[in-house]
C-alpha cells in the first residue's frame, strides 16, 4: 500500500508539472503521515540529513570551477589546441568540436555546461564552412554528453554518495568509456564528412602565433583534468578535496589569462551557488524518498523480482539498460540518479553486480537521454546557443543516439576491457 501510494502520488504530481523535488517531498510525506503514522518532525530530519555528507561538498566547488572556466574563455583555447591536431583533415571542424567537448568534460563535470560552451564557439564556424545546421547541432549535443561521463562528473559524485562507493574509483572508471565514445563520434564524423559537410581549408593559427605557442597557451587548461584525476589516483587528495583544487586552479587560470575580474568572480559564484542549491534540494528530497522506499522494503522487493526474472547478470543488465534509456528520455539526469540509485543498489548487491561498474553504465545511459528527443536537454541548449531549428537537430541526432547505444553495449558487455566486471 505504501509503495502504491508513493509512486501514484509521485506520477500524478509530475504529470501536473510539479518540480521533481517537490513531487518527491510531497509523495513521501503523504506516505509518512497517513500510512506510516510517524511524527511530522521526521520530515525535516530526513530531508536535511544528506546535507551532512562530506562527498557532496564536491558539487559546489566543481560547479564553481566550471563556471569560471567558461567565463574566462577556456573553451576557445581548447578549440585552438584541438585545431592544431585535427583541423587539417576533412571534417576537421567536427573533430575539433568533439575533442573540445572531451577536453572541457574534464573540467566542467556537466553535460549542459560542456554543450553550451562548445556550441557557442564552434557552431558559427561550422555554419561558415558549409556544415548542415542540424548535423552540427546534433554532433555537439552528442559530444557534450561526455560532460557527465568523463571525470570530474557531478552525476558520479551523486551516485557514489548514494551508493556508498568510492567516487575516486568511479572517476577513474569513467575515463575509458568517455574515450571510447569520443573515438566513435570521430569515426562517424570522418565518414559523414564525405557527404554531409563542405569544408574550406582551416588555417592553423592566425599568422602571428605558431602551433607550438597555441599549444603552450592552452596547456594550463589541458592540465586541469590531469591534475584532478591524477591527484585522486595518486592519493594526493580525496575527490572532495579535488573539487577545491579544481576551483582554486580555475581561479589561478583566470589570473594567468588576465580575464577574471572581481565582478566576474561574484557572478560565477552566484550562479554556482544557485545551481548547487537546486541540485542539493533534489538530492535531499530524493534521499527522503529513498528512506521511505527502504522502510517499505521496496528495494528488496525489486531485487526479488529481478532474481525471479533471471539470475543471469547479463539479462538483468539488459533489462536495466532498457529501463534506464527510457527513464533518461523523460527524467532529469540528476533526478534519475537520485531516485533510482537507492532502489537498485540493494538489489544489485544481492545479485552480486559490481556497483562501480553499474554506476558507469547508469551514467552512460542517462547521458544518452541528454540527446534523446523529445526532451533531450542538450538538443535545446545547442538550438539556443547556435540558433538552429530544434526540429533540424532532432532529425539529425538519431545516428548519434545509435552510436552511443552501441558504445553502451560495449561498456556493458565487454567490461573487462575497462578493468571491471559484472561481478
Amino acid at each position: 500500500m505504501i509503495a502504491f501510494t508513493l509512486f501514484v502520488t509521485l506520477i500524478i504530481l509530475i504529470a501536473l508539472g510539479a518540480p521533481i523535488a517537490i513531487a518527491l517531498v510531497v509523495g513521501s510525506s503523504v506516505a509518512l503521515a497517513f500510512l506510516l503514522h510517524l511524527p511530522l518532525e521526521v520530515i525535516a530530519q530526513r530531508i536535511c540529513s544528506p546535507a551532512l555528507s562530506v562527498p557532496l561538498l564536491a558539487i559546489p566547488f566543481f560547479m564553481l570551477a566550471g563556471e569560471i572556466m567558461t567565463a574566462i574563455g577556456v573553451s576557445e583555447k581548447l578549440v585552438a589546441v584541438a585545431r592544431i591536431f585535427v583541423g587539417w583533415v576533412r571534417g576537421g571542424l567536427g573533430h575539433i568540436a568533439i575533442l573540445t567537448c572531451t577536453f572541457f568534460a574534464g573540467i566542467s563535470g556537466s553535460g549542459a555546461a560542456d554543450t553550451a560552451a562548445v556550441a557557442a564557439v564552434m557552431i558559427p564556424q561550422m555554419k561558415k564552412s558549409g556544415y548542415e545546421h542540424g548535423f552540427s547541432g546534433a554532433l555537439i549535443a552528442a559530444a557534450g554528453a561526455l560532460g557527465v561521463i568523463i571525470p570530474p562528473s557531478i552525476l558520479m559524485i551523486i551516485y557514489g554518495s548514494l551508493a556508498e562507493v568510492s567516487i575516486g574509483d568511479l572517476f577513474i572508471a569513467g575515463i575509458a568509456p568517455g574515450i571510447l565514445i569520443s573515438l566513435t563520434l570521430i569515426i562517424y564524423t570522418s565518414w559523414s564528412a564525405k557527404n554531409k559537410v563542405i569544408e574550406t581549408n582551416i588555417q592553423i593559427g592566425d599568422g602571428k602565433f605558431s602551433a607550438l605557442m597555441i599549444i603552450l597557451d592552452g596547456l594550463p587548461a589541458l592540465l586541469a583534468p590531469a591534475i584532478i584525476v591524477g591527484g585522486i589516483y595518486t592519493g594526493a587528495f580525496t575527490p572532495t578535496e579535488s573539487a577545491i583544487v579544481a576551483a582554486g586552479y580555475a581561479i589561478m587560470l583566470g589570473l594567468i589569462y588576465r580575464k577574471l575580474s572581481f565582478r566576474m568572480m561574484l557572478k560565477c559564484t552566484r550562479h554556482a551557488t544557485q545551481m548547487t542549491a537546486a541540485t542539493m534540494f533534489v538530492i535531499m528530497a530524493s534521499d527522503y524518498f529513498g528512506w521511505i522506499a527502504a522502510y517499505d522494503l521496496i528495494p528488496q522487493s525489486i531485487g526479488t523480482l529481478l532474481i525471479a526474472i533471471s539470475k543471469n547478470p547479463y539479462i538483468i543488465m539488459l533489462l536495466l539498460n532498457i529501463l534506464l534509456l527510457i527513464v533518461g528520455t523523460f527524467f532529469n539526469t540528476a533526478a534519475a540518479i537520485i531516485i533510482f540509485t537507492p532502489i537498485f543498489v540493494p538489489a544489485l548487491t544481492e545479485i552480486g553486480i559490481n556497483l562501480i561498474y553499474f554506476g558507469v553504465v547508469m551514467v552512460v545511459n542517462l547521458a544518452i537521454g541528454l540527446i534523446t528527443p523529445p526532451l533531450g536537454i542538450d538538443l535545446f541548449i545547442v538550438s539556443g546557443a547556435g540558433r538552429i531549428n530544434t526540429n533540424d537537430i532532432m532529425e539529425a541526432v538519431f545516428p548519434f543516439i545509435v552510436i552511443l547505444i552501441l558504445d553502451l553495449a560495449l561498456i556493458t558487455y565487454v567490461p573487462l576491457i575497462f578493468g571491471w566486471g559484472l561481478t
